[in-house]
């Protein structure tokens, strides 16, 4: 068996065989699109007229056709938005969709799920597998993604999209990643496309400045001691950001700066804060 499940930071997965059966939850407002996909209608955004329209699809399979209520049913509950307007709105769905099937549950290097349906298999076969090898083991499988749109104005969407997932290990795993996405070309925008040429110190001044406030420490306690609890004495800006309505925040995973325990990190600026450090398209 095979463990490779990433989550941003953190790999653990399991490769097996088994089979797997579908099971879709009834709502109202909700129509059914087939293979454990539904589609929540009337979900969609107009903040101004330059925003993207979206809807709300759901993905939904359980083990064996167990109900995922009661104890010890394994399951996959996905929530992602699809973009219905826009000119390149059909890159940005398929940044999302891509990274839901190909990147959150990997099978093993060099493959691929492609689809949705593709990562629930692979995910139901390490259950059975889990289980196979470990026939005293009572525990059941949870994953849960879900996806938002907090920021969807003038030329800029930014996606968020949580995760939750329960693979038998000493603890569950929950992990944030956002998207920002340029809306004219669909491409996502990394750091250095929304800062000016330079920023790199200057952020990071910002950022260190940021979190200890965040911990009440003072300039002279190490980051890396009792109460600063990072893994190194020194903080850095990272590429999981997101531009929001009232400023830019960055967000730092479990694991990823601090031990599992300390929990993840968010630290939030205002775009006054950031300064002459941004782009001017970027400026609100």
């Amino acid at each position: 068996m095979k463990n490779i499940l990433i989550l941003s930071i953190v790999a653990l997965l399991l490769l097996g065989c088994g089979k797997k059966q579908t099971e879709t939850s009834a709502t109202s407002n909700v129509q059914s699109t087939g293979s454990g996909e539904i589609k929540s209608a009337g979900e969609s955004n107009s903040e101004s007229p330059d925003s993207l329209k979206y809807e709300i699809r759901k993905f939904h399979k359980t083990y064996k056709g167990c109900n995922d209520n009661e104890e010890n049913c394994s399951y996959m509950k996905i929530e992602y938005p699809v973009f219905t307007s826009g000119k390149s709105y059909k890159r940005i769905n398929e940044a999302i969709y891509a990274y839901l099937a190909d990147s959150v549950y990997l099978v093993e290097e060099g493959m691929s799920n492609k689809t949705l349906e593709k990562l629930a298999d692979n995910y139901f076969k390490d259950y059975e597998t889990m289980k196979k090898d470990n026939p005293d083991w009572g525990l059941s499988y949870a994953f849960e993604s879900a996806g938002r749109v907090p920021y969807n104005k003038g030329n800029v969407v930014t996606v968020e999209i949580n995760t939750y997932a329960f693979t038998g290990g000493a603890h569950p795993n929950s992990y944030n990643v956002y998207f920002v996405f340029d809306i004219e070309t669909g491409n996502r925008l990394r750091v250095q496309d929304i800062f000016v040429k330079g920023f790199e110190s200057g952020l990071n001044k910002l950022i260190e400045k940021k979190y200890r406030e965040f911990r009440g420490i003072s300039d002279k306690e190490r980051l890396d001691g009792e109460n600063g609890m990072l893994f190194e004495n020194h903080i850095e800006f990272n590429d999981n950001f997101g531009l929001l309505k009232d400023g830019v925040i960055f967000y730092y995973n479990s694991y990823e700066i601090a031990a599992y325990a300390v929990g993840p990190t968010e630290l939030n600026f205002t775009y006054k804060e950031l300064g002459d450090l941004l782009k001017p398209e970027y400026k609100k």
